[in-house]
């Protein structure tokens, strides 16, 4: 996205912002190009969040007509459970039994600080993340970089419902910070990310109870049949 000059003018004035050293000039081109990482980042992130809001309202507007498909299997149940009923006790007056209802890269360690360029060392993250971070490099400070595998991440940083993170660990701050994970379109991807889960939850739960209910009526039925046979219910 940027040229080398431009990017080491970013770590320069990043490194100014730790620092505490920046001027209100500065601050404002720090500004800019932050804007302009986090615009750039937008330009591919809206169409993927997008497409996952497009999948979710798919999924939900399927799970809103399987919940109507399960309400009516209930009722039919319901109805077959009732016959069922009034036929066992027909039986019961000729001396029958109840029947039985069956019921889903950088280097970690830049370069610039003697990092190497092998897979040990090789991480995935977003152009945005990656620029956010840079040549940041204190492995032996609070204030440092968490590692996706080897720091366990759930100690120093959680995410809300909202998809928004928040720190645990004056580490988890400061993570959260230096890679700027709150953006406002990471907080909507992840938003969608976990309305998208749900949905899905959602769907495998009423198939599940379709699977179920059509077990019972096949049963129920099954037992209707016997008894207007004349048979006894099976046990």
């Amino acid at each position: 996205m940027w040229d080398e000059q431009k990017q080491a003018r970013f770590q320069a004035l990043r490194q100014h912002e730790l620092d505490d050293a920046l001027t209100e000039a500065e601050q404002e081109e720090l500004r800019q190009m932050m804007q302009e990482i986090e615009s750039a980042e937008a330009a591919y992130l809206r169409p993927a969040t997008a497409r996952l809001r497009v999948e979710r309202e798919r999924l939900e507007a399927q799970n809103r007509a399987l919940q109507t498909v399960v309400q009516r299997k209930e009722a039919f149940a319901m109805r077959l459970r009732a016959v069922l009923a009034e036929l066992e006790t027909e039986r019961q007056a000729l001396d029958a039994e109840l029947a039985r209802i069956l019921l889903t890269v950088d280097h970690f360690q830049p370069c610039a600080h003697d990092g190497l360029d092998e897979p040990d060392n090789w991480v995935y993250c977003c152009h945005a993340c990656n620029a956010f971070k840079g040549d940041y490099w204190q492995p032996g400070s609070v204030r440092r970089i968490l590692h996706p595998l080897r720091d366990n991440l759930a100690e120093h940083i959680a995410e809300r419902t909202d998809g928004m993170l928040f720190a645990l660990t004056e580490t988890g701050t400061f993570h959260i910070q230096k890679l700027r994970l709150n953006r406002a379109e990471l907080v909507t991807y992840r938003l969608e990310r976990r309305l998208i889960e749900a949905a899905r939850h959602a769907q495998f739960n009423l198939l599940q109870r379709l699977t179920q209910l059509e077990q019972q009526v096949q049963a129920l039925t099954e037992q209707v049949e016997r008894l207007g046979r004349g048979e006894p219910p099976s046990a």
